[in-house]
């Protein structure tokens, strides 16, 4: 359907461990970063048929007031979502 109006945005979850892998988290970390790089590809292939792929990239745990809280996140996702076309990004980072 997207790509028949020529519209459409994928927005997907990341993670700080793509980053900053951790022994204990390897499983996580690699999973993690395998989902930027296919955001990241999706992001190459279909900006220039006018569908949106970014990642909120967040680096931390998800608590209400801090820099994660839910409301600034979703935040985010919403400033992804109304980027007009050409003037696409394909993650915003989340950090301390």
């Amino acid at each position: 359907a997207m790509m028949a109006r020529g519209s459409g945005t994928l927005l997907f979850t990341g993670g700080g461990y793509a980053f900053e892998p951790t022994p204990m988290l390897a499983s996580v970390g690699a999973g993690k970063a395998a989902l930027r790089n296919l955001t990241f590809s999706l992001f190459a292939d279909l900006k220039e048929r006018g569908i949106h792929a970014a990642t909120v990239t967040i680096g931390g745990a998800v608590k209400a007031g801090t820099e994660f809280d839910p409301d600034a996140i979703a935040e985010c996702y919403w400033q992804l979502h109304m980027q007009p076309k050409g003037c696409f990004e394909r993650e915003i980072v989340v950090k301390e």
